[in-house]
């Protein structure tokens, strides 16, 4: 059947739970732009805080991609800088953990520039799973895949604490 999103019925969703927003939020950047789209689901009514099974909102789908521009469009429409997904992790871990290149880092910087309020806690959130922050996946992965330490910087700028354990007594 055919809904359209926040008017009659519930907006489409797919397997996983994910509304059109994540998917777009989400998406490859090649393909369209991105940014553009999610501004006009936006302006459609479509809901910043709608989450798929995981619990992941638009927020997260955007900010692993590091797609700053709807990050910032995402959050000028009300959305929650440091929702929590079922690991109770982040956008900002989603983003340490998977986007790339130098759109990774504007990205962090997005986030922890729209978080003044939170303060540190927000930045230095730990996942359920083994309790890593943000920081934690970005070291990582300078570490182990060898990618760029610029993330790890722009995190300790926004605030991260190196001195944050995880749940093995690890710190960044």
């Amino acid at each position: 059947g055919h809904h359209t999103p926040g008017r009659s019925g519930s907006p489409w969703r797919d397997e996983r739970g994910a509304s059109l927003l994540h998917l777009i939020a989400g998406a490859a950047r090649d393909r369209w732009d991105v940014h553009e789209l999610v501004t006009l689901m936006l302006k459609q009514g479509a809901s910043v805080s709608v989450r798929d099974a995981l619990g992941f909102t638009p927020l997260h789908a955007a900010a692993a991609r590091g797609h700053t521009a709807c990050v910032q469009a995402l959050l000028s429409a009300g959305a929650d800088v440091y929702p929590r997904d079922r690991q109770l992790e982040t956008p900002l871990h989603a983003c340490a953990a998977t986007a790339r290149g130098r759109a990774a880092v504007e990205c962090v910087r997005a986030l922890c520039h729209a978080t003044p309020g939170k303060g540190r806690s927000a930045v230095d959130a730990k996942s359920k799973r083994d309790g890593r922050t943000a920081l934690h996946y970005a070291v990582e992965r300078a570490v182990k895949q060898g990618a760029s330490t610029s993330i790890v910087r722009a995190l300790v700028a926004g605030g991260a604490s190196p001195l944050v354990c995880d749940a093995h007594g690890r710190s960044a």
